[in-house]
């Protein structure tokens, strides 16, 4: 057990749920898929998997985040969009609504053996159910993943724990981990960070590509793949596309795709 330990589930955007989306382009960007997974194929979404390890490791906390999008009416909006229209008080964020959902499905997960038989050892489904919801918050005032890791690692230092272990898919681990070592670095407190991908991934076919700072003993070169493309991080979706189709005629047109 690592009871001076936290946990943190990241949220997944309400607007890729099956519910409540009015498109969706693939099964597996589903919120569900991502969120809860698959108990047929024993894929362990991030629920499943985080409250897994909540159970094994019994940490001071369990975080769900976010606030980054919420339940408006019949629809899900983002933050965004919610502040546009006046921040109406009748809506359900994120957070919540995965809490909620997880409460409601709890007896589901052992529909996944590995909890079926961790919730068995830790004394049953009442007694596991009882711990996540004593130990469980959640944090709506996530704006985004940044946001979630800045406000678990506070969390953390008024607590004074010492471990924080990350649960997301294994396409935004790294991105976790990157944003969580630079918050540490900001906020003066470190934690033995644990990135703990679960089994579901929002990707299918894209592999996590990173960009290091140039290392070794050869001269600093003017310019790097870092201090490109981090200037464009922030562009619009469709600005995005034409950065993207303009890289791409580049490589095609001197045959660079393959070197």
């Amino acid at each position: 057990m690592l009871e001076n330990s936290a946990i943190i589930i990241h949220g997944y955007s309400l607007l890729t749920s099956s519910q409540l989306a009015k498109s969706i382009e693939t099964v597996n960007r589903n919120w569900e898929h991502v969120v809860w997974g698959d108990p047929e194929k024993q894929v362990l979404g991030r629920i499943p998997y985080g409250i897994l390890q909540a159970l094994l490791q019994r940490p001071k906390i369990l975080i769900i985040g976010s606030g980054a999008t919420c339940i408006c009416g019949d629809s899900a909006i983002t933050r965004k969009l919610w502040e546009t229209t006046g921040r109406p008080a009748q809506v359900k964020w994120e957070a919540d609504f995965t809490f909620e959902t997880l409460l409601h499905q709890f007896q589901e997960l052992t529909k996944f053996e590995a909890l079926d038989k961790t919730i068995a050892n830790f004394g049953g489904i009442d007694k596991a159910k009882d711990f996540i919801k004593k130990n469980t918050v959640t944090d709506v005032d996530s704006w985004n993943t940044r946001d979630e890791l800045f406000n678990a690692l506070a969390k953390c230092k008024t607590r004074n724990i010492k471990i924080l272990r990350s649960i997301s898919n294994p396409s935004h681990a790294p991105r976790c981990l990157l944003i969580a070592l630079n918050a540490m670095k900001v906020m003066g407190y470190k934690v033995s960070f644990i990135p703990d991908p679960c089994g579901s991934d929002f990707s299918e076919d894209e592999n996590v590509v990173i960009f290091e700072p140039q290392s070794g003993p050869d001269p600093k070169r003017e310019i790097s793949p870092c201090n490109v493309f981090e200037k464009y991080f922030n562009l619009s979706e469709q600005e995005k596309i034409l950065l993207l189709k303009s890289c791409q005629s580049f490589f095609e047109n001197r045959n660079l795709k393959n070197h």
